[in-house]
């Protein structure tokens, strides 16, 4: 009697011995898997696989300071594309935004001399005296008449790369600029120099100056006007 081995009630699982043992031995099994995975356990695989959480705020941000990048890059070239625009269908209010007339004038005045300017030599005071009073009342250095320039058809025509004053009305071209596209000369935070050649002599290019005076605000400030290529010599 005492040398048998104890015997134990069958478990109950279903009706099959055994089967608690196994119920519990997958569980440990899955809570093991569970426990060693990556999701949950940092130092799964070495430490060397870490889950990264994306940054929804940080990728807004970085997108965005890309785009005010590229708007402060290209808006002179908005900018001018509003000028042709505005010059080519005549709004004047418009074009009292996009243009300081004022500097665009002194920049023309350097480039025009009226032919009064041409003066002859002094006037002999002995021999001629009226003269020479006439020569020293004179102003020193007349000023061209810069206005017909600054009218909407001249504006326009500067704009596509042709001579001023404008005989007749500029017709808007196709594409993305209207027109003949321009070309960065010179490029800086607060100044912008944009050319544009005449499609019909593309020897001749109109230089117009852009000036930064707010964030995105740009306005034409100069005008260089288109000169023609030295004539090559004849052998």
């Amino acid at each position: 009697m005492d040398d048998d081995p104890p015997t134990f009630p069958p478990e109950k699982d279903g009706g099959s011995p055994g089967g608690g043992r196994r119920r519990w031995a997958t569980i440990e099994s899955r809570l093991d898997a569970a426990a060693h995975d990556a999701r949950y356990d940092p130092y799964a695989g070495g430490g060397a696989r870490l889950e990264r959480r994306p940054h929804p705020l940080l990728t807004l941000f970085l997108v965005g300071l890309a785009l005010a990048g590229a708007a402060f890059v290209t808006a002179p070239l908005f900018a001018f594309r509003s000028l042709r625009a505005a010059a080519e269908y005549g709004d004047v209010q418009a074009l009292s935004q996009l243009v300081d007339y004022n500097a665009v004038r002194q920049s023309l005045r350097t480039q025009l001399r009226p032919a009064s300017a041409e003066r002859g030599p002094p006037a002999d005071l002995l021999h001629d005296p009226l003269g020479a009073l006439r020569r020293a009342w004179e102003p020193a250095s007349p000023q061209a008449d810069v206005d017909p320039y600054l009218t909407p058809d001249s504006l326009a025509a500067l704009a596509h790369g042709r001579a001023a004053p404008a005989a007749t009305k500029t017709v808007p071209g196709g594409g993305l600029f209207g027109g003949p596209v321009p070309a960065m000369r010179f490029w800086s935070a607060d100044r912008v120099r944009l050319g544009v050649t005449d499609p019909t002599r593309p020897a001749r290019e109109t230089i117009l100056t852009f000036e930064r005076r707010k964030a995105f605000s740009w306005r034409l400030v100069g005008v260089g006007l288109p000169q023609a290529a030295p004539p090559t010599s004849a052998r």
